[in-house]
């Protein structure tokens, strides 16, 4: 089951990324596990982060 099937899943991969970047300063994210993940989410977490 992909991340499309859990939005919940969706928010957290979203809110972590989001974390990393205001608490560390993290300009970049490497996602080895990209094929995993459904490309609506991939999408989302583009538009929430900034290109």
């Amino acid at each position: 089951m992909q991340t499309e099937d859990r939005p919940m899943t969706q928010r957290w991969i979203i809110d972590q990324a989001k974390s990393l970047i205001d608490e560390f300063g993290i300009d970049g994210f490497r996602i080895d596990l990209a094929g995993q993940i459904d490309e609506q989410t991939l999408i989302a977490l583009r538009k929430a982060v900034g290109d």
